[in-house]
């Protein structure tokens, strides 16, 4: 037997003195909470148990493989409200805007629509002819190439459509308006009513139902519509019946109606929040709707597919990256270990408005009637604030100096001695929205009308803010540093002694900053806008998100966290990026807890196990440190190669043999894939099936430099067998 041992190091000179390598950063935000994700789900449709997708608000496609929910990119961030999903190759997506896309089994691709209107619903009885409707009667009909408007006789909005066959279709819309289509012509049915229908379904020709508002259900029995008694008076959003004796009709407070062949009955769904959409298989079912909610069934028992609170999230304060508080309505505490968020009992249903936390075993949380909440490490409990006005805010320098803000000019004070608070002069009547102190002798806040008021350790004065508009937030990195935002992407920048403003470059409305350094904040606000500030400029992050953020804390440049309406809590990781080529793109969707560093590494050079698809000349090392699983995202690659349909992105399987390719787009210079849960060696394949295979297994640990080390060839004579075994350290 004879027994090789070597070491294989690239031969391309990256990282030499001669060819320093390139490294850039960029920021990347991802939901923590809810997960998958918050935007409210609006429709869904499913082929079987472990096959559907689902769409909403921010452009959110959404698909279930009978085990996890991963992001589709549909390419935008309009409003969905409607998919329907013929085969697992054919699906069609409907909303704003006249936005209808295409899913052809790997990507979505946007229709050429013609009408910019608001598209309430689609459905395709066949690959060749799908219906469009929505607002002011429009209905507009596909015949596998080109949209056309279709004569509705109706200027009602138009909210639901089913097509049992291409030559039957039924409509249903607001005051009661049911639309009958024949595979010629559109007529009106009489429904018997003047309240709004909301949506139809038809499990054969001559039987479909129809729900609306105050709880109405309406059976067509294939000539005339009559009332069922749906035992709600709920408004019910959506309906879908896998066949005439099975049903279920979603709607607001967690409403679900159980049709059995004969009556309607309760399902008990476990939450109080509304479900906009509903699809049933067999006795399968998924319903969808506020916060990104998800609830499976089979049957009449409902789990939930979705996680984390919904409640909306004010204020976030991190005093280190494995400790973070944030607090909301009903007295919401939530609580960040490093690793998962978990609820804390905070002893009220009052709204928190404010939390600050000056070590890791001291926070303070004040609210609305004067509410303050003091946290030891353990517990929460109630002091003592003396006022009963609204606090917004509350800054604490050092473990025994706090200051809480909030209506009227109220400012009160606490010095560590007890659980009282004093009264301190503001000398202003304005409403104090937040409040920064960098040391014991320096406070800015800032109020309604574009007050700054300013401490210098012994009393508060009024500095000049040259602005009148609203101010939401401040943050001050050091005493001759200040950023505060507001009103329109309000941005003011103090450099010790005068206030002057900063181009934001947006103008919707911020409600927090934070500056971890002088050369680094985040301001967040409405419509889950995100800006970032480099010490020169504003730019803007991409947050993922249309929910809007209510307060942004970064604990450090790579550690920051934001929070918002729903639930929203998002989380962010720098990716350090060494010699990555234009076009490269990693999205992280979402990340259940253990994802702090990301790195991306381009090599030159093929692959060491590349076979002959996956020669094409690099490859990328991407690695998130100890955190293997948990996350999901999307990844686009440069390509050396014109791309097209049989192209993929490939990773090298670590713990397994071979390459697993897959393709969810491309353009005439990139590959896109979706659903990216594990990292390791990535590469563009050209012309390669789903699974390119190679002769040997490798094991692959988490590495910091692009060399590889091969351990132990072994060639054995015996049998005429050859053996490989290669292990990258």
């Amino acid at each position: 037997m004879l027994s090789l041992v070597f070491v294989y190091m690239p031969t391309h000179a990256q990282d030499t003195e001669e060819n320093p390598a390139v490294v850039t950063t960029t920021d990347d935000w991802y939901w923590q909470n809810p997960l998958p994700q918050g935007h409210e789900l609006n429709s869904v449709s499913c082929l079987s148990a472990t096959w559907c997708k689902a769409v909403g608000e921010g452009g959110a496609i959404l698909s279930w493989n009978g085990t996890e929910w991963l992001a589709d990119n549909a390419g935008t961030n309009t409003v969905f409200h409607d998919i329907h999903c013929l085969t697992t190759t054919f699906c069609k997506a409907a909303g704003n805007n006249g936005n209808v896309r295409t899913w052809n089994g790997t990507h979505w691709t946007a229709d050429v629509f013609g009408v910019n209107a608001t598209l309430n619903a689609i459905f395709c009885p066949t690959t060749t002819l799908c219906k469009v409707v929505g607002s002011g009667g429009l209905i507009r009909s596909w015949d596998g190439t080109t949209w056309t408007t279709d004569t509705s006789g109706s200027s009602a909005a138009l909210n639901s459509i089913h097509c049992p066959t291409p030559t039957l279709c039924k409509v249903v819309g607001g005051g009661g308006t049911i639309l009958s289509w024949d595979g010629t012509t559109w007529t009106a049915d009489i429904s018997g009513t003047t309240t709004s229908l909301l949506d139809v379904v038809c499990p054969t020709p001559t039987g479909c139902k129809a729900v609306g508002n105050s709880g109405l259900i309406l059976a067509w029995d294939g000539t005339t519509w009559g009332d069922d008694t749906s035992g709600t008076t709920q408004i019910l959003y959506s309906i879908s019946c896998a066949t005439s004796g099975f049903c279920k009709a979603v709607g607001a407070s967690g409403t679900i109606r159980s049709w059995n062949g004969t009556a309607w009955g309760n399902n008990a769904s476990g939450t109080t929040q509304n479900f906009y959409g509903v699809s049933c298989v067999g006795t399968a079912c998924k319903a969808v709707g506020t916060a990104g909610m998800i609830r499976s069934s089979t049957g009449n028992t409902w789990t939930a597919n979705s996680s984390g609170i919904v409640t909306d999230l004010v204020t976030i304060h991190c005093p280190s990256a494995s400790l973070c508080k944030v607090v909301g309505s009903s007295g919401r505490i939530r609580s960040w270990n490093g690793t998962v968020w978990s609820q804390d009992t905070s002893g009220t249903s009052t709204t928190l408005y404010g939390v600050h936390c000056p070590t890791t075993t001291l926070c303070k949380a004040v609210g609305f009637n004067g509410t303050i909440l003091s946290w030891d490490g353990s517990t929460w409990t109630q002091e003592i604030s003396g006022t009963s006005r609204l606090l917004n805010a509350v800054s604490c320098p050092s473990a025994t100096f706090c200051f809480a803000v909030g209506q009227t000019g109220t400012i009160r004070f606490w010095d560590g001695s007890s659980n009282a608070w004093a009264a301190v002069t503001s000398n202003t009547s304005s409403e104090l929205n937040a409040i920064f102190c960098p040391t014991t002798s320096l406070c800015k806040a800032v109020t309604d009308g574009g007050e700054i008021m300013s401490w210098d350790g012994s009393t508060w004065s009024a500095d000049v803010s040259g602005t009148t508009v609203d101010l939401f937030g401040v943050s001050c990195p050091t005493t001759t540093l200040c950023k505060a935002v507001g009103y329109a992407g309000t941005v003011l920048s103090w450099d010790g002694s005068t206030w002057s403003p900063e181009a934001s470059g947006v103008n919707t409305n911020f409600f927090s900053v934070s500056c971890p350094t002088t050369s680094k904040c985040k301001a967040v606000g409405a419509g889950g806008r995100i800006r970032n500030w480099n010490g020169t400029s504003w730019t803007g992050d991409s947050s993922g998100s249309t929910i809007t953020l209510n307060s942004v804390f970064c604990y450090s440049d790579t550690f920051c966290k934001a929070s918002g309406d729903f639930g929203s809590i998002l989380g962010m990781t720098t990716q350090i990026r060494t010699d990555v080529t234009n076009g490269f793109s990693l999205d992280i969707f979402n990340d259940a807890g253990c994802l702090t560093t990301l790195s991306a590494t381009q090599i030159n050079a093929n692959h060491p196990f590349a076979t002959a698809g996956i020669q094409t000349g690099r490859y990328w090392i991407l690695s998130s440190g100890s955190c293997a699983t948990g996350f999901s995202g999307s990844l686009t690659l440069p390509t050396t190669f014109t791309p097209d349909v049989d192209d993929k992105v490939c990773r090298y399987a670590v713990d397994g043999d071979g390459w697993e390719c897959a393709q969810n787009g491309f353009t005439t210079t990139t590959i896109t894939r979706f659903g990216i849960t594990h990292f390791s060696d990535w590469a563009a394949g050209n012309n390669v099936s789903p699974t390119a295979l190679v002769l040997a297994r490798f094991t692959a640990q988490p590495i910091a430099s692009p060399a590889f080390v091969w351990g132990a060839l072994i060639i054995a004579t015996v049998g005429a067998a050859l053996y490989y075994h290669r292990k990258r350290s």
